[in-house]
């Protein structure tokens, strides 16, 4: 059940949300069996359930110009009265006193780089481009950020299938909106997001997507900050999903409700933090093709999470991590259509390392074992390693490489499966033809495995995407993806190609 939903950055102080370019799309409650330590702008863990990976620079361990507290001891102290690295308290500021000097830097003319100049250490997709930035609308101590995108879509395998394709047109309109807050500490975001299409001949299959979120960070002091979203997701289930029936006559609809917390406390080097999360997720019978209905009331249930994390800033460039979590499953149903207790316990423990060196590399890694038992005795326990890594490369100053591993699970009502496991490879490229032209691709392949039973699934995706801003205010996009999947159970190869145009208008 691969399915989007809340994603919420919760390091140190800081919460990271989508820009508002374009608004994040939700992901699943973060689980460190499920998701890689992917990192944000600032080398961030961007997972509120996976704790806090970023370090806070040196300068923080500083109180004003005149250095750290000494203690009678001969060590440097930061504010909490902890030791801090010597190096560190070394450090040697400089302060002006010289009043002819001061006066005569005043008078220097300000040079500013040219704004078409990039930076050798900037990656294309995060890049500042403040003549395409949009501007918003200020209502109070908010403001509104809003934004409709409108296509035009072909693709050549609506239902997915792998005989008999069709092809068809679908008309689509994607509304965002998102009020963030302007204030001086604290922060809060409310975003909205939705998608609606009509298929020219088949409208059974006419998406229909919506999903609200907030989150907030409470800073109670320059050291702890309190964390804190919640979401509702409705979207409907892939045709290509194993989860699916192959009679249905229309995609399955599903929800989910999500909140997330976390509080977070840094002293010196060192961070803690404490996360949890609650998730429940419901899906609507389905109308079979010939008549009658499809139950999907044995695949409702609710994961509860608790976790830890803690992380060691070794150098400016690199912070090291130890996490642990605990998820405990519960469906409404005792048994599944097919007889199956579905409930389950999972435990995971990773470490992991963030490398963000002055050269323009950023990179991740994170290893670790997921342990996961089954109610049913008939169901094979989960004991699993997992490999996350995600690196980015500014190759050139107009050119970023990235490439990423991920190791996934998720659970399943498929008769004699334990779970899903999934691996991903991918390596992808954002070229920056001009300030207002980009272009992204991306390769992937998948592997999908079922313990328990023999099926496996293969899938490969390559798109390419591009994106012209006419001004800050409007933009013309377009989408070419490939997709192919290969199954072991005989049915076959299943390959759907999809082409998009549309505009983007945001104020």
């Amino acid at each position: 059940m691969r399915h989007l939903y809340l994603t919420f950055a919760a390091a140190l102080s800081v919460v990271i949300i989508a820009q508002p370019g374009g608004l994040a799309r939700a992901q699943p409650i973060p689980d460190p069996a499920r998701q890689p330590a992917v990192l944000n702008p600032s080398g961030e863990s961007d997972d509120l359930l996976r704790g806090t990976v970023a370090a806070t620079g040196a300068e923080d361990t500083a109180e004003g110009p005149q250095g750290p507290d000494a203690g009678n001891s001969g060590l440097m102290l930061d504010a909490d009265g902890f030791p801090i690295d010597p190096l560190d308290a070394m450090r040697v500021t400089v302060i002006e006193t010289d009043q002819a000097a001061l006066a005569a830097r005043a008078q220097r003319p300000q040079v500013t780089p040219p704004g078409d100049q990039p930076s050798e250490t900037d990656f294309v997709a995060e890049r500042e481009r403040p003549e395409l930035e949009p501007l918003g609308l200020r209502a109070g101590s908010f403001i509104i950020y809003a934004e409709v995108e409108a296509r035009v879509e072909a693709t050549d395998n609506v239902f997915a299938v792998s005989t008999g394709r069709q092809g068809d047109v679908l008309y689509a309109v994607r509304p965002r909106l998102e009020a963030r807050s302007d204030w001086g500490r604290h922060e809060l975001v409310i975003a909205y997001e939705g998608e609606f299409g009509v298929y020219d001949e088949f409208t059974t299959e006419n998406p229909e997507e919506n999903e609200i979120r907030a989150a907030g960070r409470l800073d109670v002091s320059e050291r702890t900050t309190l964390s804190a979203a919640a979401s509702f997701t409705e979207d409907q289930e892939g045709r290509g999903s194993a989860e699916t029936s192959d009679t249905a006559a229309e995609p399955t609809m599903r929800r989910s409700y999500g909140v997330l917390g976390e509080a977070s406390h840094r002293i010196s080097r060192l961070t803690a933090s404490l996360r949890g999360g609650l998730e429940v997720e419901d899906f609507e019978n389905s109308r079979e093709a010939g008549g009658g209905i499809i139950d999907n009331s044995d695949r409702d249930q609710t994961e509860t999470a608790i976790g830890g994390r803690l992380a060691y800033q070794v150098s400016g460039s690199t912070t090291v991590y130890g996490d642990g979590e605990y998820l405990w499953r519960d469906h409404d149903r005792a048994l599944d259509d097919d007889g199956f207790a579905r409930d389950a316990q999972r435990t995971t423990a990773s470490v992991g390392a963030v490398f963000q060196p002055r050269a323009p590399i950023r990179a991740a890694i994170e290893i670790g074992f997921v342990h996961e038992d089954l109610d049913d005795p008939r169901l094979e326990a989960l004991d699993e390693f997992t490999a996350n890594a995600t690196l980015a490369w500014a190759v050139t100053p107009i050119t970023t490489v990235n490439a990423g591993f991920e190791t996934g699970f998720d659970s399943t009502t498929i008769a004699g499966a334990s779970g899903s496991v999934t691996r991903t490879v991918s390596v992808g490229v954002d070229h920056e033809l001009t300030r207002n032209l980009v272009f992204s691709s991306l390769l992937s392949h998948e592997w999908n495995a079922y313990p328990g039973i023999t099926l496996a699934e293969q899938t490969t995706n390559v798109s390419v995407d591009g994106e012209y801003w006419l001004n800050r205010h409007a933009a013309l996009v377009g989408t070419y993806e490939h997709e192919r999947q290969t199954t072991n159970d005989g049915t076959g190869t299943v390959s759907e190609n999809v082409v998009s145009l549309g505009v983007r208008v945001r104020n």
